[in-house]
């Protein structure tokens, strides 16, 4: 009994045009061709088209079956190419979880596709030659035999149920594994709580369907609670050092940036932003690692101390989860009047519900503070700060959080005010989209001076501390027009990410710090500068001038950052600065850390942990 031909050269057929479609997908992403990852992917697609062919033989219509065929070509690169870009455009894979974040992406069509870079198309390559296979005449294909014989049916199934085994085994075997691999193969099957990893290893038609999985069935830890009392327990608290209370009982004002990276370091353009940077510590390796939600995420991580999660938009999913520990709490429960402003309203983020759970006293937004502008003419910062300043500084001493909105995107249409800067920007080559970002961002520096004008004329500028970072980099910039603007190698690892982190106060000389930190350190190096009682063991950011500050940083897909060495997360890779090497052990304890570091802060997050009593 001869084998049906034309039945295994269809379910080759098929592999050969999906896997090729993961190929490029890893390619563009310049993720190792040569792992078990790429077997596993391999061995996906085989099983997968096996079980295809087989109902295929069942439906017995060679059009029904063509167009079933060409249509899951689609979706899967459709997926993969939406995947690229949308890790491009917002930092993160998208998954159920993150898909409210898909309003983002359509409010700016423009940018998403202005932002994509062209070569990320030959993902279409394999549906193409797809389609243009289907105009060769039948005769020059191989010919389907009459009969599918039970020799067929056996082999296939011996194939399949070999590649499920070999399959599985690629999960657990030990010589299989990545050792310095951030969150082991099996946890990721089970819950693909890091996208980026679990995309490394498994591939994008996987990842969606251990992603929806755990979409429909969530599995709730019941002993969540002993698990973070035991972790925050045996942290070591720490104490008291030199640059404790430096700052103590003056008022506080911390203003997220929004959009802001090291453009805004430009004397000229920015004046009011340089004479603050003239009076300030500034932390020169400060990043912002872009999660789900870029400018939420920031907001959360720098408020609370927690990671964002990575599958969902934390702001989004928990609105109504309290925070004890929050940076708003703290400064409250010693005394602080505590507020918070933004210029936009809830269309994004609830800010009005989650910021009194944080502890904020008020919260004023757009509609709150009367301000004018809508999208796309977003509120003016100037307007802003004007009016903000004059209800936070009635009481003292305050704390007042600000975030900002004037640079936030577009910057392919003109809007109000971003042609301000364009004569004074005529003779540096810039783009339109540049100078109508930059534009932007000139009348956020126009409203810090109204701020500093105000608080000067109140005569309490001496007695007050400005906190400004950005919230993430303007990635609805091209690269290119980034490249223009900042003095960085932004195709080195996750440098695109780097933002300003200045702290300011009147009577300090201009002190550089290169620390690696982010916004994770925001509340403990604030709660120790300002001497406020805080429990630093329930905080998984660090106080930048304890003296055991790890001076490492963790971005968003678990990568990190210290002052000997990068390892990247997706491939297990580590790049060194010094000819001073870890061990395997030490990276391994690194990753571990960096794992339970991100676990809890999910667990506390998912089960609102810090609850308060009301």
């Amino acid at each position: 009994m001869r084998i049906n031909k034309k039945f295994w050269f269809d379910i080759i057929y098929r592999t050969c045009f999906f896997f090729s479609v993961e190929v490029l997908f890893r390619m563009i992403e310049k993720y190792s061709l040569f792992t078990w990852g790429v077997m596993r992917i391999l061995l996906f697609y085989i099983i997968f088209n096996i079980l295809l062919e087989l109902i295929e033989l069942k439906i017995k219509n060679t059009r029904v079956n063509r167009i079933i065929n060409i249509s899951l070509l689609f979706i899967i690169s459709l997926y993969a190419w939406g995947q690229i870009a949308f890790h491009n455009f917002l930092g993160n894979y998208v998954s159920v979880g993150t898909s409210n974040q898909i309003h983002s992406v359509w409010s700016y069509v423009l940018e998403y596709f202005h932002s994509t870079e062209p070569y990320y198309y030959v993902l279409w390559i394999p549906f193409i030659i797809c389609i243009v296979s289907l105009f060769i005449p039948d005769d020059k294909k191989i010919i389907r035999n009459s009969v599918i014989n039970a020799k067929d049916i056996k082999y296939s199934i011996l194939v399949m149920f070999g590649g499920v085994l070999l399959y599985v085994s690629s999960i657990f075997i030990p010589f299989m594994q990545n050792p310095l691999q951030i969150v082991p193969t099996s946890m990721l099957l089970s819950k693909a709580t890091n996208p980026s990893v679990a995309v490394h290893e498994f591939g994008t038609s996987m990842f969606f369907l251990i992603d929806f999985k755990n979409s429909l069935f969530s599995f709730r830890e019941d002993d969540y609670k002993a698990t973070l009392d035991k972790y925050f327990a045996r942290r070591e608290k720490v104490g008291t050092n030199e640059m404790t209370g430096l700052f103590k009982n003056k008022n506080v004002i911390v203003i997220m940036m929004e959009s802001v990276n090291g453009a805004i370091m430009d004397e000229e353009l920015f004046p009011n932003f340089s004479y603050l940077l003239s009076h300030s510590m500034n932390f020169t390796n400060n990043y912002s690692p872009r999660n789900s939600c870029a400018t939420a995420d920031a907001e959360f991580s720098a408020l609370t101390s927690l990671y964002a999660l990575n599958r969902e938009c934390t702001m989004n999913a928990y609105p109504e989860s309290d925070y004890s520990e929050s940076l708003f709490n703290i400064f409250k429960n010693s005394g602080y009047k505590v507020t918070s402003y933004h210029g936009y309203d809830d269309t994004f983020y609830p800010r009005s519900v989650t910021h009194i759970h944080m502890g904020s006293e008020a919260y004023y937004d757009k509609d709150a503070l009367m301000l004018d502008g809508v999208d796309p003419d977003w509120p003016s910062d100037e307007e802003l700060m004007f009016k903000a300043s004059e209800l936070f500084t009635k009481e003292s001493p305050f704390m007042a959080w600000i975030t900002t909105i004037s640079s936030h995107q577009s910057y392919l249409t003109d809007a109000r005010g971003t042609d301000t800067l364009a004569s004074m920007l005529s003779d540096r080559g810039y783009s339109e989209e540049v100078i109508r970002y930059l534009s932007k961002v000139k009348i956020l520096d126009n409203g810090l001076g109204t701020l500093i004008k105000s608080l000067r004329e109140k005569d309490i500028l001496k007695d007050t501390v400005i906190v400004l970072f950005g919230d993430h980099y303007p990635y609805a910039l091209e690269d290119e027009s980034v490249r223009m603007i900042v003095d960085y190698d932004i195709d080195v690892f996750h440098e695109i990410e780097r933002v300003p982190l200045i702290i300011y106060q009147d009577d300090l000389e201009k002190c550089d710090y290169d620390y690696n930190t982010s916004y994770m350190n925001l509340t403990p190096t604030l709660a120790n500068l300002f001497d406020i009682s805080y429990d630093s063991r329930l905080y998984l950011g660090e106080d930048i001038f304890s003296p055991s500050f790890s001076n490492r940083l963790i971005f968003a897909d678990s990568s990190w950052q210290d002052s000997r060495a990068r390892f990247d997360s997706s491939t297990s890779e580590i790049t060194y600065f010094t000819e001073s090497p870890y061990s395997a052990q030490d990276i391994e304890r690194i990753n571990y850390d960096t794992f339970l570091k991100k676990d809890v802060s999910r667990l506390a997050i998912e089960n609102n942990y810090f609850r308060q009593e009301r």
